[in-house]
């Protein structure tokens, strides 16, 4: 898994434009996430990554052709979206 770790700097560029608020999240390195890292944690396809971006499920940022999720991001998306069970030939696996 590639984990990318962005300095201060990096942060501000890919974030715009930062709140007052968020200045004490620039002051610590944050973790970031590639759709590559996504796929291999979830065994999922890069299209499930792009659906779930698309459909505001997983927040990310993009700057350019740049798409990242922020460990926060990721954990809040871990929060919100727990599969309890699934339905596999016509039953309800859990």
């Amino acid at each position: 898994m590639k984990t990318q770790i962005c300095n201060e700097e990096e942060v501000k560029t890919a974030i715009n434009p930062v709140r007052q608020d968020d200045s004490a999240l620039l002051k610590e390195q944050i973790v970031m996430y590639t759709a590559e890292d996504l796929m291999s944690m979830f065994g999922v396809c890069r299209r499930t990554i792009s659906n779930w971006q698309s459909s505001g499920s997983l927040s990310h940022f993009k700057k350019g052709k740049l798409v990242r999720v922020t460990k926060q991001q990721l954990e809040e998306f871990l929060q919100d979206n727990t599969v309890t069970g699934f339905k596999m030939y016509g039953r309800i696996i859990r």
